[in-house]
Protein backbone atom coordinates (compact mmCIF):
# COMPACT_ATOMS: atom_id res chain seq x y z
CA UNK A 1 0.00 0.00 0.00
CA UNK A 2 1.45 3.77 -0.82
CA UNK A 3 -0.93 5.73 1.65
CA UNK A 4 -2.73 4.81 5.22
CA UNK A 5 -4.59 6.76 7.29
CA UNK A 6 -3.71 6.66 10.72
CA UNK A 7 -6.28 8.10 13.41
CA UNK A 8 -4.35 10.46 15.65
CA UNK A 9 -6.96 8.98 18.26
CA UNK A 10 -5.43 5.42 17.95
CA UNK A 11 -2.10 6.80 18.64
CA UNK A 12 -3.28 9.72 21.74
CA UNK A 13 -4.30 6.63 23.30
CA UNK A 14 -2.04 4.12 22.84
CA UNK A 15 0.57 6.94 24.37
CA UNK A 16 -1.40 7.55 27.08
CA UNK A 17 -2.02 3.62 28.16
CA UNK A 18 1.53 2.05 26.85
CA UNK A 19 4.88 2.59 28.05
CA UNK A 20 7.41 4.66 25.84
CA UNK A 21 9.31 1.19 24.33
CA UNK A 22 5.94 -0.14 23.51
CA UNK A 23 4.78 2.72 21.97
CA UNK A 24 8.10 3.34 20.01
CA UNK A 25 7.10 -0.60 19.09
CA UNK A 26 3.61 -0.34 17.95
CA UNK A 27 4.23 2.52 16.09
CA UNK A 28 7.09 0.89 13.90
CA UNK A 29 4.98 -1.93 13.39
CA UNK A 30 1.93 0.49 11.66
CA UNK A 31 4.70 1.60 10.07
CA UNK A 32 6.01 -1.49 8.79
CA UNK A 33 2.76 -2.87 7.86
CA UNK A 34 1.92 0.55 5.80
CA UNK A 35 5.19 0.26 4.09
CA UNK A 36 5.50 -3.73 3.51
CA UNK A 37 2.28 -5.49 4.03
CA UNK A 38 4.37 -7.22 6.63
CA UNK A 39 2.92 -8.38 10.09
CA UNK A 40 4.24 -10.48 12.72
CA UNK A 41 4.19 -10.86 16.07
CA UNK A 42 6.54 -9.25 18.54
CA UNK A 43 6.18 -10.77 21.33
CA UNK A 44 4.53 -8.54 23.55
CA UNK A 45 1.13 -9.05 24.25
CA UNK A 46 0.61 -5.51 25.16
CA UNK A 47 1.75 -4.20 21.48
CA UNK A 48 0.04 -7.25 19.78
CA UNK A 49 -3.26 -6.56 21.35
CA UNK A 50 -2.84 -3.17 20.12
CA UNK A 51 -2.28 -4.06 16.48
CA UNK A 52 -4.80 -6.39 16.40
CA UNK A 53 -7.06 -3.86 16.99
CA UNK A 54 -5.86 -0.97 14.66
CA UNK A 55 -4.83 -3.42 11.58
CA UNK A 56 -8.50 -4.35 10.39
CA UNK A 57 -9.76 -0.60 10.42
CA UNK A 58 -6.83 0.59 8.67
CA UNK A 59 -7.54 -2.42 6.36
CA UNK A 60 -11.43 -1.37 6.20
CA UNK A 61 -10.47 2.36 5.09
CA UNK A 62 -8.23 1.59 2.81
CA UNK A 63 -11.06 -0.34 1.31
CA UNK A 64 -13.33 2.28 1.38
CA UNK A 65 -10.72 4.83 -0.06
CA UNK A 66 -9.89 2.25 -2.87
CA UNK A 67 -13.67 1.47 -3.47
CA UNK A 68 -14.15 5.60 -4.31
CA UNK A 69 -11.83 5.67 -6.54
CA UNK A 70 -12.79 3.59 -8.39
CA UNK A 71 -16.59 4.59 -8.39
CA UNK A 72 -14.62 8.08 -9.41
CA UNK A 73 -13.01 6.38 -12.25
CA UNK A 74 -16.04 4.82 -13.64
CA UNK A 75 -17.26 8.77 -13.74
CA UNK A 76 -17.83 10.40 -10.66
CA UNK A 77 -21.28 11.04 -8.76
CA UNK A 78 -24.33 10.80 -10.61
CA UNK A 79 -25.81 13.59 -13.09
CA UNK A 80 -27.96 16.32 -11.15
CA UNK A 81 -29.34 17.68 -14.21
CA UNK A 82 -31.62 16.56 -16.90
CA UNK A 83 -29.60 17.60 -20.32
CA UNK A 84 -32.98 17.19 -21.93
CA UNK A 85 -34.88 20.08 -19.54
CA UNK A 86 -31.56 22.40 -19.98
CA UNK A 87 -31.56 21.77 -23.90
CA UNK A 88 -35.30 22.75 -24.11
CA UNK A 89 -34.67 25.93 -21.45
CA UNK A 90 -31.69 26.79 -23.55
CA UNK A 91 -34.38 27.36 -26.61
CA UNK A 92 -35.99 30.62 -25.04
CA UNK A 93 -33.71 31.39 -21.86
CA UNK A 94 -30.59 32.74 -21.43
CA UNK A 95 -28.51 31.22 -18.38
CA UNK A 96 -29.35 33.66 -16.01
CA UNK A 97 -32.85 32.35 -16.01
CA UNK A 98 -32.07 29.04 -16.53
CA UNK A 99 -30.14 28.59 -13.47
CA UNK A 100 -32.52 30.98 -11.75
CA UNK A 101 -35.28 28.28 -12.69
CA UNK A 102 -33.50 25.30 -12.05
CA UNK A 103 -31.60 26.59 -8.95
CA UNK A 104 -28.69 25.44 -9.85
CA UNK A 105 -25.19 26.73 -9.80
CA UNK A 106 -23.74 28.29 -12.77
CA UNK A 107 -20.70 25.91 -13.12
CA UNK A 108 -23.39 22.87 -13.06
CA UNK A 109 -25.52 24.72 -16.50
CA UNK A 110 -22.48 25.74 -17.89
CA UNK A 111 -20.65 22.17 -17.74
CA UNK A 112 -23.75 20.40 -19.01
CA UNK A 113 -24.18 18.67 -22.45
CA UNK A 114 -28.00 20.40 -22.65
CA UNK A 115 -26.18 23.69 -22.45
CA UNK A 116 -22.99 23.06 -24.71
CA UNK A 117 -25.86 21.43 -27.61
CA UNK A 118 -27.71 24.65 -26.82
CA UNK A 119 -27.56 25.44 -30.49
CA UNK A 120 -27.49 22.19 -32.13
CA UNK A 121 -30.88 21.48 -33.39
CA UNK A 122 -30.43 17.90 -33.73
CA UNK A 123 -29.28 17.05 -30.22
CA UNK A 124 -33.13 15.45 -29.25
CA UNK A 125 -32.72 13.30 -32.39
Amino acid sequence: MDKMVIMKSWLEEAEVAMDPQDFNELCGQIVRYALFEDLEKTGNPTVDVAISLIIPQIDKMEKNYNKKVEQGKKGGRPLTVNNVQIWKLAQEKNGTEIVEELKIPKSTLYSSEGWKQRKNPNYLE
